[in-house]
């Protein structure tokens, strides 16, 4: 039964306030013309029941809306659809006309210290990881 299944189980879906991923600026994107907010998880959970552009991964999702919704979950939408979007909704093509290459404008890209370290290091522990600037 569902109730087993909830009670037996952890369910992590992460990224639903926020914007981007990592679980620091992350989980819903507001549409710039109507301020409608709409829930995102991001497609880094590479197998999560919806990618970056908000396409259905159809069969996890049913199930796992199923489940919540047979546990009293109301905020379990029936669908997403109003939800979908294309990639032409947010992306336009720019054709560049200069560049800089990256490394000769890091003093003036970061306003930061460098950080080194012999060892991998938490997101948290590195100066600008929350505006999701780590080279």
């Amino acid at each position: 039964c569902a109730t087993g299944v909830v009670l037996r189980a952890s369910l992590n879906v992460h990224m639903f306030a926020g914007g981007s991923t990592f679980g620091l600026y992350n989980g819903a994107m507001i549409d710039s013309k109507t301020q409608k907010h709409y829930p995102y998880v991001s497609g880094h959970d590479y197998d999560g029941i919806v990618d970056e552009v908000k396409n259905l991964r159809r069969v996890k999702y049913e199930i796992v809306a199923g489940v919540l919704s047979s546990q009293g979950f109301s905020w379990v939408p029936e669908t997403l659809e109003e939800f979908s979007i294309t990639t032409s909704d947010y992306v336009k093509v720019l054709e560049l006309e200069h560049h800089v290459p990256l490394l000769d404008v890091l003093d003036v890209a970061s306003p930061y210290e460098p950080v080194r370290s012999e060892h991998p290091l938490h997101m948290e522990r590195v100066n600008g990881a929350s505006l999701e600037f780590v080279l």
